[in-house]
């Protein structure tokens, strides 16, 4: 979970996670927002969108709404 996470920026990966609002366990994406630097937090729609994006070397579009900021 979140370690592996950690990995994953540590080697200039990115971070997103599913919104709180909508994930069935709202203090998983909540710690990862508190504890990474997460670039967004998104719907699960969106994170699939922006996966395909990401795979053809795209940049993600990311709204300031969708731009999380720790409590």
């Amino acid at each position: 979970g979140m370690q592996g996470l950690l990995n994953i920026t540590h080697v200039g990966g990115l971070s997103i996670v599913q919104k709180p609002s909508e994930a069935e366990h709202a203090s998983m994406p909540e710690y990862a927002i508190e504890h990474d630097h997460v670039l967004a937090a998104l719907s699960t729609d969106e994170i699939g969108d922006a996966l395909v994006l990401l795979a053809q070397g795209k940049a993600v579009p990311v709204d300031a709404e969708d731009q999380p900021s720790p409590s």
